[in-house]
């Protein structure tokens, strides 16, 4: 468990769901992720389980749900190794949650995960995400075109990262 001033990032359990479902079927959350909104929560109940596979057997990733006031508003972690995902709810957006949720993450990552380097993958289009994570450090590393086809249409990529020696400290 991560403890933040305002937020608490725990690993999840399968009662998350519905929580969970209501960032996950929001096409406008969805809109940068790897796969279309969730159409039911069974859906985002099968992305729960995936998570906590990882927990049991520490074969896989390391992620959280993000609690807000006793309340799921979001996830946030290490799906491949050293790369972060996160996404909240869109009624949390603005307000500082992810920022503090992954100054969290990144502690934790270069802290008991021991990872020498930090990596994240962004639509080059989603803005408000390389604002954040180029606020908190992390440097493009390169353009990758058509890395992903979502809807029909294939996106380009932009590979990030954050080496523990250019980490600010907060």
């Amino acid at each position: 468990m991560i403890l933040t001033e305002r937020l608490r990032l725990r690993h999840a359990t399968v009662d998350d769901a519905p929580s969970l479902f209501l960032a996950m079927s929001d096409p406008e959350v969805m809109r940068y992720w790897s796969t279309e909104p969730h159409p039911s929560v069974e859906d985002t109940a099968s992305f729960v389980r995936r998570m906590m596979h990882g927990y049991v057997d520490g074969s896989g990733p390391d992620d959280f749900v993000v609690e807000r006031d006793g309340v799921v508003v979001g996830k946030a972690g290490f799906w491949r190794a050293s790369e972060l995902g996160f996404l909240l709810r869109r009624d949390q957006h603005g307000q500082g949650i992810a920022r503090e949720a992954l100054q969290a993450l990144v502690a934790h990552g270069f802290g008991p995960r021991a990872f020498t380097e930090l990596h994240a993958e962004v639509d080059p289009e989603n803005r408000r995400c390389l604002r954040l994570l180029t606020g908190l450090g992390f440097r493009v590393l390169r353009h990758v075109p058509r890395t992903l086809e979502l809807r029909g249409e294939w996106r380009d990529s932009l590979e990030l990262a954050l080496g523990f020696t250019d980490w600010r400290r907060p």
